[in-house]
């Protein structure tokens, strides 16, 4: 219904663009009638309808490009309504084909971006995700040429679908917004179609703040989405299928906020949203499916406030609906409840039978998200010995060995530490040894050089062994952070318990931050993933994860960005604009302004990161890239400086073929200037 809708709006503003066709690009009147006469046919008689069309354009000479465009349109139409992807997808490279010399004439411009939006579609729906999201993006920058809000609103919500779905929740929220604002601006006349995006705009923002796990900023967007719908309600309470529309889509945002108190544990919240809006969708005609996947929640919001008799009653309830309205989904966490309310109350031969329901059903449906973080035989064993070994576990003993395994981390992430350290610095020593020697004994350079190969291999093992070590303690440590989160939520430890599990847990967090820098040192194009990055977004969304640090030096950050697409390592490129960006706030004092710049150059991508800081002495120079070098200074607020940040922004840009330096002045401030090549 939603891609219908979206059709309808785009052709009615192609229709509206037709006026003006020479004689031989078309439309023409005469196939107005063919093409009424084909949709007369219907979907079944296709055949038929194609066979008339493939001769009216046979026997009519003077067909243009509009109406040759209008015809593999019809076909694409027919095919992708039938899922026939494959074939639609021919059919819209046609009509690209046929106007790819027209794409820049205002005339044409609104058929060269409605197949842009064709051909994301189709592949939205083959999931192929990075041509999706290219496409929805070369027809927003197309349409956005045209100044049509009510048009590219569609891409920008497009592009956040396609990000929601490659679990790039951020990138999502980024899009969805754009997407709320512009149609804020919107000049559509017909104000329901109005409404039905801007709800749904807003649903998809909170949907993608909780898949980000910012949980605040979903509950705000979801209370505006009610809001949004309550207030609007009675404007569109004129007709029955508005009217249901209305209490559907409030049902809908309640179930969703409702799941999202359940995830943070306020299970009265969670059970007042969940009961709205089952009564909402249980009414004739409304999304009676979506009604019964929130009774599932619902049973399972009872179990976790330990309410099995309600929880009961409520399955019972789903399970008469169930064999009346048939749902897949339904019936999948039917079965999970039905398991968790058998091991609930202790019942384990029936929660290992409605377990194997529930694995069956998940493979039977080919959904495996919900199992792919589950040991399967780990459950098993659990229901099968747990009720015997309670007996024999004691919570004090649990707490105990957790707190030791807790400082067995520590100790040895201290140790290892130490140990990188001592290696670094004594390789450093040795190629300054290796290099004076090579100056002295020039007799001897074959042999140096064979010694000098010899140590960077042996560099170059030293590095993959920290890294590799670095990398196997991110588990234990983050294990061990989580245990002592964990630990802390016990409402009976002393408060001397609590001191030490707060000193476990803020040690394990410096440990990873630091292990985390060690994983991205000396970085090398082998075996780097890139993907198509829309750098602007990036970087918005690297400013407003550290815009608070700003804040609290009251500075303030100025953006400047050209819409630009880079093949790039998005985690690696995140790191080197969160490290300049950090530096610029650190070393600038409060009140004062940072100015960011990224443009195109010919074929070179171009970023400044400039401020009004402390900036660099002459003879630190280009020591402030080396990696233990004694260019370390506290921030103007005193922060504390590691010395790895630029060092590995430098390995970062250089493995990516760019380059990065800086212009500084002391006392007045400095200019970090990163370039790297668009091909």
């Amino acid at each position: 219904m939603q891609r219908r809708l979206i059709y309808i709006l785009l052709t009615a503003f192609l229709a509206s663009c037709h006026s003006g066709g020479t004689e031989d690009e078309g439309p023409h009147s005469y196939f107005d009638a063919i093409f009424s006469r084909a949709d007369s046919l219907g979907s079944d008689r296709a055949t038929e309808a194609f066979s008339l069309l493939d001769s009216a354009f046979h026997v009519f000479p003077h067909s243009g490009l509009k109406d040759l465009y209008r015809k593999y349109g019809y076909k694409l139409q027919y095919y992708y309504e039938k899922k026939n992807y494959p074939k639609a997808l021919l059919y819209v490279d046609s009509q690209l084909y046929i106007i790819r010399d027209k794409t820049d004439q205002r005339d044409y411009g609104p058929y060269y971006y409605k197949a842009l939006f064709d051909k994301g579609d189709i592949y939205l729906n083959e999931k192929n995700y990075p041509d999706a999201f290219q496409y929805y993006f070369k027809g927003k920058q197309a349409i956005e040429k045209t100044g049509d809000t009510c048009g590219f609103n569609i891409y920008s919500s497009r592009l956040g679908q396609v990000c929601f779905l490659q679990g790039k929740y951020r990138d999502a929220i980024l899009y969805f917004t754009q997407n709320f604002e512009e149609l804020t601006h919107c000049r559509q006349e017909d104000a329901f179609t109005r409404f039905v995006n801007t709800q749904g705009s807003l649903d998809n923002i909170a949907l993608s703040y909780g898949g980000a796990g910012m949980e605040d900023s979903a509950l705000f967007y979801y209370d505006s989405a009610a809001h949004f719908i309550q207030a609007n309600q009675n404007a569109f309470s004129g007709t029955l299928s508005n009217k249901r529309f209305v209490e559907t889509a409030l049902g809908v945002v309640l179930g969703n906020e409702g799941d999202l108190w359940y995830r943070k544990g306020n299970n009265a919240r969670a059970e007042a949203m969940l009961l709205k809006s089952i009564a909402l969708n249980r009414q004739k005609e409304h999304a009676f499916e979506d009604a019964q996947i929130n009774s599932g929640k619902l049973a399972g919001v009872y179990l976790a406030d330990n309410k099995p008799d309600l929880a009961k009653s409520v399955l019972q309830d789903l399970r008469h609906t169930l064999d009346s309205v048939p749902s897949q989904s339904a019936e999948l966490r039917w079965s999970k409840m039905q398991w968790q309310y058998y091991e609930k109350t202790g019942k384990v031969a029936e929660a290992y039978r409605y377990m194997q329901d529930y694995i069956r059903l998940k493979d039977l449906s080919g959904n495996q998200g919900d199992l792919a973080g589950m040991d399967i035989e780990g459950q098993i064993r659990h229901m099968a010995l747990g009720y015997q070994l309670t007996l024999l576990k004691k919570e004090d003993e649990l707490k105990t060995v957790c707190l030791v395994i807790v400082l067995l981390f520590i100790a040895m992430s201290t140790g290892i530490i130490l140990l990188v350290w001592k290696n670094g610095k004594r390789s450093r020593q040795h190629l300054i040894q290796l290099t004076g020697l090579n100056q002295r004994i020039s007799v001897q350079h074959e042999h140096m050089q064979k010694t000098l190969s010899a140590l960077e291999q042996s560099q170059r093992e030293n590095a993959r062994l920290i890294k590799i070590m670095a990398h196997d303690l991110r588990n234990p440590i983050g294990a061990g952070s989580s245990i002592a989160t964990l630990l802390l939520e016990e409402p009976d430890i002393t408060g001397e318990q609590r001191q030490m599990l707060e000193l476990i847990r803020n040690s394990s967090s410096h440990s990873l931050e630091m292990i985390t820098d060690l994983l991205h040192a000396n970085t090398t194009i082998e075996g780097m993933k890139k993907e198509s990055i829309d750098l602007p977004s990036l970087l918005q969304y690297c400013l407003d994860e550290l815009r608070f640090k700003a804040d609290e030096k009251q500075q303030q950050i100025h953006l400047q960005a050209e819409p630009i697409i880079l093949l790039v390592n998005r985690e690696k490129i995140w790191r080197v604009l969160s490290n300049l960006i950090t530096n610029a706030i650190k070393f600038s004092p409060p009140d004062k302004v940072i100015t960011i710049d990224l443009h195109q150059e010919g074929s070179t991508v171009l970023l400044s990161i400039k401020d009004q800081g402390i900036g660099i002495p002459p003879e630190l120079g280009e020591q402030v890239f080396d990696l233990f070098s004694e260019s370390k200074r506290p921030g103007t607020s005193g922060e504390e400086s590691f010395g790895l940040g630029l060092y590995i922004s430098k390995q970062i840009v250089e493995a990516h073929g760019g380059k990065i330096w800086f212009i500084s002045v002391a006392g007045r401030g400095t200019t970090f200037y990163v370039a790297l090549p668009t091909d």
